[in-house]
């Protein structure tokens, strides 16, 4: 009877002992599934094809006309320099300038890199088998909250960061390959705030409101040198 009590502890003892090795089992599994996808995002999708072509659609930023019957310091200050320099440009003409100019800087730094290009107009569905290159100009607001950047009277800080999509154009619909953004006011760094996106992280896309011509398209070549890193790091194009 004493025998058959021990051997009833024992075997108690060892499936106490299982049950403790399997939940542990389970709990590292768990947080190795938490550290790979990251803060939130899961890592970058792997192409299924290299593209015939890759589109270039205009990049988003909205103009803030200035207001009527408003006659402040910096409003005068830019008639008199409207008057000195010739015809004052307004804030949609600056916008439209911008957004054309990086658009076509990027197509044109893709095609001298043998990557063939073209701007995406929006009126109609890529064709297949191609990449679709998508952006928006942000700006940070006090407390680091991000929102959509302007251009004109009052649209805060004189500096926009880029925030760059990626996707892939099949029969089937559009499948995104990586989508950038902003990690936070001090970094100003896009990609790891969502994906840790080893494509992405560690370009500084960071544009003046009011930059000169060279320097958005210095912008559009260095947005579309990371499209290229990308494609080489996939084997799509040699190093």
């Amino acid at each position: 009877m004493k025998k058959n009590r021990m051997m009833f502890i024992a075997t108690g003892r060892m499936i106490r002992f299982f049950l403790c090795v399997v939940i542990i089992c389970l709990l590292l599994s768990a947080h190795s599934t938490a550290v790979a996808q990251g803060d939130g995002g899961a890592s970058p999708a792997k192409p299924s094809f290299n593209p015939r072509i890759v589109y270039v659609a205009d990049f988003l930023l909205e103009a803030v006309p200035p207001q009527k019957g408003i006659q402040g310091p910096l409003q005068v200050r830019k008639k008199i320099r409207g008057v000195i320099e010739g015809a004052e440009e307004s804030p949609q003409e600056k916008a439209a300038k911008i957004i054309d100019l990086l658009a076509r800087s990027i197509v044109s730094a893709l095609n001298d890199r043998n990557i063939r290009s073209a701007r995406f107009s929006g009126q109609a569905q890529p064709s297949s088998q191609s990449w679709l290159l998508e952006g928006e100009f942000m700006d940070f607001e006090e407390g680091d909250r991000l929102k959509k950047a302007v251009i004109g009277f009052g649209s805060g800080s004189g500096e926009m960061e880029i925030r760059v999509r990626l996707s892939e154009v099949m029969d089937g619909g559009i499948r995104p390959l990586f989508d950038s953004i902003m990690d936070g006011k001090k970094s100003r760094m896009p990609g790891a705030a969502i994906t840790k996106n080893p494509y992405v992280a560690g370009a500084k896309f960071i544009m003046a409101k009011t930059a000169p011509e060279k320097e958005i398209k210095k912008m559009g070549t260095q947005i579309a040198g990371k499209l290229y890193e990308f494609m080489e790091k996939q084997g799509y194009v040699k190093p």
